[in-house]
């Protein structure tokens, strides 16, 4: 059994972002990475059922993995579970541990 945080969903897909800010010493700084998109489901304040779509930032060690990506290709619009880190409140994070969960592939009928 596995204990943690977990984001359940249907995985939307991947993006490539980079990020350009400056540091609090003023120093022009870019920082690239890959996020997956999984689409949850969740009942509002109103009683009703309404989706989002939350991004999570794959760890760089975890991008070098052909095996965990490839798994994102194949399984896209996919029912999935998988373990997330929480950063800040805002922003989740998977770490280099982390395994993909397929619960109901896109082709299931």
């Amino acid at each position: 059994m596995e204990t943690g945080i977990f984001l359940r969903g249907v995985l939307v897909g991947t993006k490539d972002v980079r990020r350009d800010f400056t540091d609090a010493q003023g120093v022009k700084q870019v920082a690239e990475y890959i996020e997956m998109g999984v689409e949850v489901e969740y009942t509002n304040s109103f009683g009703r059922l309404q989706k989002s779509t939350v991004a999570v930032r794959i760890s760089e060690a975890k991008a070098r993995d052909s095996a965990f990506m490839k798994s994102l290709n194949e399984n896209h619009l996919a029912f999935i579970e998988v373990p997330v880190n929480n950063g800040n409140f805002k922003s989740l994070y998977l770490d280099q541990s982390a395994t993909l969960n397929v619960i109901t592939s896109a082709n299931a009928a």
